[in-house]
């Protein structure tokens, strides 16, 4: 079998199941900016649905939708647990507790991914996440360590998987306390750790989560043309160079962090936030590079941001960027 994953996606889930379930399989990672597999192969031929995950068979078929595979996942390996049997009661339970993550958890959490979204589409979809985590929390209540009682199943895995975005997306978990400790519980499998480290995800690392909340202010500084809170997240001999007008621009933080105060914020404007991160890689334990984009105006931005740890925190010492205007509509 062969699993089309992205990392971090909701095709983290049945990455996990598969490690679970000790079944042999192969990963192909997709970029789903281009449609483009990591081999070359035109990904929508294999999933016209056009995202991901997708298992392709050993006998040519192709399944998708994460609900669905995890339960398959489950049945080629009974004896891992990972599903209640068929035509019982709990594997309804099971059918309903997928369907509820799918349609209401995962749901959510997609404005919340998409540039385009208003800071009013925000506002909402925090509200929503907030009521469907709240119903989780509530589910747990009788105790339960797991989903469905006290058995681990893939529905914990898809669960796990998803509302770990809350912490890409600065949504504390504190008043969701039973939760928590649910994702904890199935953080600290063995198949979890290998799968995220196969992906390349640091999630399960603190320094990811600092060098995310680092970002968060990093795009509100930007937002706000806050130069005080950027001048906390730069070092301050930190470089900002740019040659995306054919010269070389090439400023100390004593000139951008002014340039930056004396400049209209995007939040003034009224204009909507269109930040995201697109990757945080670790060269050692002390230096970092992350990917972002954000925008200004009608500048669309691809920022690549060197983080080096001082003094006990993430502070960036270097911002290439390149830019693009965006095309008239």
């Amino acid at each position: 079998m062969k699993l089309y994953f992205a990392p971090g996606a909701c095709s983290l889930s049945p990455h996990i199941a598969l490690r679970e379930a000790g079944l042999p399989f192969t990963l192909e990672q997709v970029d789903l900016a281009t449609g483009r597999t990591a081999t070359g192969a035109d990904y929508g031929a294999i999933n016209p649905k056009g995202y991901v995950p997708a298992l392709a068979l050993d006998d040519g078929a192709v399944l998708t939708e994460g609900a669905a595979i995890v339960q398959y996942i489950a049945d080629l390996a009974a004896d891992s647990g990972l599903a209640p049997k068929p035509a019982t009661l709990q594997r309804a339970r099971l059918q309903e507790m997928l369907n509820y993550i799918a349609s209401e958890v995962h749901k959510a959490f997609s404005p919340l991914f998409r540039p385009a979204t208003s800071a009013d589409g925000h506002s909402e979809a925090r509200a929503i996440i907030a009521q469907r985590l709240g119903h989780i929390e509530k589910t747990l209540a009788d105790g339960r360590a797991y989903l469905l009682g006290e058995h681990y199943s893939v529905a914990d895995i898809y669960l796990f998987v998803v509302v770990n975005w809350a912490k890409a997306k600065d949504i504390p978990l504190a008043p969701w306390p039973r939760l928590q400790a649910l994702l904890e519980r199935v953080g600290r499998r063995e198949a979890v750790r290998q799968a995220m480290q196969a992906e390349g995800l640091a999630a399960m690392d603190p320094r990811f989560t600092e060098i995310v909340d680092t970002l968060g202010l990093y795009f509100d500084g930007l937002y706000d043309s806050n130069a005080g809170q950027l001048g906390r997240v730069f070092h301050e001999q930190a470089v900002y160079a740019c040659a995306s007008e054919g010269g070389l621009t090439h400023l100390t933080m004593e000139a951008y962090l002014p340039m930056v105060a004396n400049r209209a914020s995007p939040a003034s404007r009224g204009e909507a936030r269109r930040d995201r991160i697109l990757s945080i890689e670790f060269a050692g334990p002390v230096t970092a590079l992350a990917r972002v984009e954000c925008a200004i105006g009608e500048k669309r931005f691809t920022d690549l941001l060197s983080f080096v740890w001082l003094d006990g925190q993430w502070r960036i010492i270097a911002k290439v960027f390149h830019f693009d205007i965006a095309a008239s509509s």
